[in-house]
């Protein structure tokens, strides 16, 4: 799957028409705060290495972000305060996650 791909699958799980530059900065920031939990660096523009699991915790994660916007009424992305924290995660995605955490050990 290529980028485009997966920014529209995810669009279409928010709602019909959506604004695809902030998706993008909603997988952005999910894929960041993947990568501070496992210590690994995946990227959008290298979809194809990533692991199933972590695809379908950045979707959940995006359409969460998308649909806790708050009250905010405006509609530019710079207006968008974009924070995870391990409290939005459950459970069993803290588990999957913990499957591609990186231990350094001296």
């Amino acid at each position: 799957m290529d980028k485009n791909t997966f920014i529209q699958n995810i669009s279409t799980l928010i709602w019909w028409e959506v604004n695809l530059a902030r998706v993008e900065l909603l997988i952005n920031s999910a894929l960041a705060f993947v990568n501070g939990y496992t210590f690994q660096s995946f990227s959008i523009d290298e979809l194809s290495t990533l692991p199933a699991d972590i695809l379908s915790i950045v979707s959940d994660l995006v359409v969460m972000k998308y649909h806790d916007k708050g009250n905010i009424q405006s509609e530019r992305i710079s207006d968008y305060a974009i924070s995870y924290s391990t409290s939005d995660l459950s459970e069993q995605y803290r588990s999957l996650l913990n499957r591609y955490v990186i231990y350094h050990v001296e």
